[in-house]
Formats: structure tokens, C-alpha cells, sequence
């Protein structure tokens, strides 16, 4: 145990939440166990910045149980950032959503990396940087390049958004909360005509009986539907 632990609001703020459940099977393990099994992993120094095993951390501290501490040595706080993520997206539950935030982080901060190195060694960016980074990150993970720039796109979306990242601590589908944004947005600025028209074409949002392509699957999984009536 280090009798002195930082907490570093951006590098906590990397790590995906537990779910209550989760976090409630973890303190009781940890009471079985008389202490944390895994070490926490921390970013050497005077004080030691914790990294890794936040909750782990909270939970001894706050009930008196020991733990054991993994120091690392980083040349930057960027790469102790990306060190977070590779760690983070080695979790078995991670949503689909945290899984893209996080690849996708770690694609734009290796790409700005390496275009800014390649930059200084030419005097301007090099565009083929970020397909090397993509492929490299793809075969890391399992996934493939398009997935990983996408991930990228994702990610920046999810930075500028905050109702995007308080969707993906409560564990909500991120593209259910993007049709909602962009629903309000459409009702915000549509205005009704108020002039008079022997026709009036309307799309309204019909049931079809709820049948539709299996690909799509029923209207109702994707917005509200009206009957005829």
C-alpha cells in the first residue's frame, strides 16, 4: 500500500462507469477476499497518480481493507491517456458504445501524434498517417480499418455532446438519443403553412401493422407509430 494516492479528474473521467450491479459484486468480493486481489496500477511519482482501480481504491479505502499497488513509468500524460484506453477496452463489459468511444479516442490521439511527427520531420502533415494508425488499432482489436475511423468520428461527436456522454455513463443506446436530438431539432425549427391548398400530402408515422423488413425490423423499435385513426 502507498500511505499517499492522487486522483486525476481527467484520467478518471476516461474510465467507463460500473453499472450499480456491478459495482455492488465488486465491494462484496473484495470483503471476501479481505482486501482488492488485483493491484491498483498507478503512474510512479511523488505523489503516485492512480490510473487504474478507482473502485477498487474507494472501496478499501473507505472500509479500511489493504490492496497492493503496480507502479509504471510514463514520459507524458497522453501516454498514460492512451494506456487507460488500450487497458480500458480490454474489459468484457464494455457497451458496444464505450467499446467505439474509447477505440476511437485512441485513434485520434495516435493519429494527431503521428501527423504531428511527421510534421516535424517534413514541414506538413502526412494524410496517409491516420490509414497506417487505422490498420494498426484494427489488427490490435480485432476489428476492421473502417470500423476503427469511424470510431474516430464517433468519438468526436461524443466529446462535443454532452447529452451523448451522459447517455453512454447511463448505459443508453447513443443512436436512440441522436434520433431524439435530431427529432427536437427538426419540430424546433419546422413551422406548418399557413396558407390554404386544395391537396395536402402528409407522411405521418403509420404502424404498417408493424411489419417491415427484417433488416429494419418494426417501426416501433425505432419511433413512436400512430394508428389510421
Amino acid at each position: 500500500m502507498l500511505s499517499d494516492i492522487k486522483i486525476d479528474k481527467e484520467f478518471s473521467s476516461l474510465i467507463p462507469p460500473l453499472s450499480k450491479e456491478e459495482r455492488h459484486l465488486l465491494e462484496q468480493s473484495i470483503i471476501d477476499h479481505g482486501g482488492a486481489r488485483d493491484p491498483l496500477v498507478v503512474w510512479s511519482g511523488e505523489p503516485a497518480t492512480l490510473i487504474d482501480g478507482h473502485n477498487r481504491f474507494e472501496i478499501c479505502d473507505r472500509l479500511g481493507l489493504p490492496y497492493n499497488v503496480h507502479e509504471m513509468q510514463f514520459d507524458s500524460r497522453e501516454d498514460v491517456c492512451d494506456w487507460i484506453d488500450a487497458n480500458q477496452l480490454g474489459r468484457r463489459n464494455l457497451t458496444p458504445d464505450s467499446f467505439r468511444l474509447l477505440l476511437g479516442r485512441r485513434y485520434n490521439r495516435m493519429k494527431k501524434a503521428q501527423g504531428a511527427r511527421g510534421k516535424q520531420k517534413t514541414g506538413h502533415f502526412d494524410p496517409s498517417s491516420g490509414h497506417a494508425t487505422a490498420d494498426s488499432l484494427a489488427a490490435e482489436h480485432g476489428v476492421t480499418e473502417k470500423t476503427v475511423r469511424r470510431a474516430g468520428k464517433f468519438a468526436e461527436e461524443v466529446e462535443q455532446t454532452p447529452e451523448l456522454q451522459q447517455a453512454i455513463i447511463d448505459r443508453v443506446p447513443v443512436k436512440a438519443v441522436q434520433r431524439e436530438r435530431k427529432r427536437t431539432k427538426v419540430q424546433a425549427t419546422a413551422k406548418l403553412p399557413t396558407d390554404k391548398y386544395r391537396v395536402l400530402y402528409a407522411d405521418p408515422p403509420w404502424s404498417y401493422n408493424d411489419k417491415l423488413t427484417a433488416d429494419y425490423g418494426p417501426v416501433r423499435f425505432h419511433y413512436q407509430t400512430m394508428t389510421i385513426r
